[in-house]
């Protein structure tokens, strides 16, 4: 968005839920070098939205988790 040059990395990504709060570390990402924004591409995006699910379905108020690729 700022227009800062793109590198490939990884990031810690929180999220807040209606159960709480999940940490998923180390998600493979385009990293912005002027500005640090994370941005994800589409098979990652989906990934975490099914680690985010399943969080929802533990019951717990928080939770840290590395992100693994299938």
């Amino acid at each position: 968005m700022c227009g800062g040059a793109m590198k490939r990395g990884a990031a810690d990504i929180p999220f807040s839920t209606r159960e709480g709060v999940l940490l998923i570390r180390q998600v493979p990402t385009l990293v912005c070098g002027d500005c640090g924004e994370p941005y994800m591409d589409g098979e990652v995006v989906d990934q975490v939205a099914h680690l985010v699910k399943e969080f929802e379905s533990l019951h717990t108020e928080i939770s840290v988790v590395r992100y693994k690729a299938d």
